[in-house]
């Protein structure tokens, strides 16, 4: 299953910019989105305290989560790396 997460700061960001990036990415590479997830959140809360841990928790083994950039998934570089460390062992296919 190929997973999209969009995620902007405010409500005066728009998702559609990522999700047309994601759709020219995936087009590209052959790949079909089967979810799609997006929330306005910023990206100083915490992965635990918003819709991503969420969705990490429910992909499985061989899945895959695509980002339109790194940030999207958080602001700082250790919660990021965490962020890998903990998909480990499912074995998702982070795909850039």
């Amino acid at each position: 299953m190929v997973v999209a997460y969009l995620r902007v700061s405010t409500e005066k960001q728009f998702l559609a910019n990522q999700r047309e990036e994601l759709l020219r990415f995936a087009e590209k590479n052959g790949l079909q989105i089967d979810k799609w997830y997006t929330e306005t959140v910023s990206g100083s809360v915490r992965s635990k305290d918003r819709k991503l841990s969420g969705v990490l928790n429910r992909m499985q083994r061989g899945d895959s989560l695509i980002v339109t950039e790194i940030s999207r998934l958080s602001r700082t570089m250790l919660e990021i790396l965490s962020l890998i460390h903990i998909s480990e062992p499912t074995r998702l296919r982070r795909i850039s």
